[in-house]
């Protein structure tokens, strides 16, 4: 009579193996990820928020942060368990870009 091995898929109910919970794939990167966009966007709000001009710069700060966890809020409904290397990335650096294209958009529509 040999070891007998566990014929169950589910890890929950099989009682040999390993404790460890199994994560899902990639989820420590995506909490890097949003742990360094975060504080990136905590110091230039912070920042912003601090130049006396008239809350212009803070205002175009707010608007491409709001934009930017708005894209990541459907980056997250559409890919919630397998995020891609794209995902996490834009996660992390996507709101530079952002920022940068808030406001350009907002200068030129200020002139008008």
């Amino acid at each position: 009579m040999g070891k007998l091995e566990s014929t169950s898929k589910h890890k929950s109910i099989r009682l040999t193996g390993t404790l460890e919970a199994e994560r899902l794939p990639g989820f420590s990167s995506l909490r890097t990820a949003f742990h360094w966009s975060i504080v990136q966007q905590g110091i230039l709000v912070l920042l912003a928020a601090l130049v006396l001009d008239g809350r212009i710069i803070f205002q175009r700060v707010l608007v491409a942060t709001i934009a930017f966890w708005c894209f990541v809020l459907v980056l997250l409904i559409r890919r919630r368990t397998q995020p891609t290397s794209g995902d996490i990335l834009f996660i992390k650096f996507g709101f530079w870009p952002l920022i940068v294209i808030a406001v350009l958009i907002t200068t030129v529509l200020e002139r008008f």
